[in-house]
């Protein structure tokens, strides 16, 4: 019967395993074709370790160039200019929290309107602090 290594693996499994690692062993039994599958065998797997990175880093380039592609495609689809119907407003927001009042600074913004298509919609945007009634922003 098989002779039980005391790892708790079989003798045959373990010589079968040798072959699979070992193509260069020098035992007389290791048939050629048999040192040739194990060679082909390591190099099939060296290939696929090697394939997943550089799978990856070409799946990212891809992918980054696509959302860059996408993203100007959006922005020369969508933008347009809006002129300001009023001076911009700092935004300044006041909240008591644990009996100490915060004030917490933000952006200038400004109401819009702008005509694109024959439709005229209007909107408050954030705006740069220098601009003033009568200017144009992109949106």
């Amino acid at each position: 019967m098989w002779n039980i290594h005391p790892t708790g693996t079989s003798s045959a499994r373990r010589v079968r395993l040798g072959r699979i690692v070992r193509p260069w062993d020098r035992n007389p039994l290791l048939r050629p074709s048999d040192r040739l599958q194990a060679a082909v065998r390591i190099l099939a797997a060296i290939v696929i370790l090697a394939a997943v990175p550089v799978s990856c880093s070409i799946g990212t380039a891809l992918y980054t160039r696509a959302v860059a592609q996408i993203q100007a495609d959006n922005a020369a689809e969508t933008a347009v200019t809006a002129t300001l119907s009023a001076n911009p407003e700092d935004k300044v927001t006041r909240a008591p929290a644990h009996g100490i009042e915060i004030t917490v600074d933000q952006d200038w913004q400004a109401p819009v309107v702008w005509t694109d298509r024959g439709k005229t919609d209007s909107a408050t945007v954030t705006v740069p602090s220098t601009a003033r009634r009568g200017g144009h922003v992109q949106v």
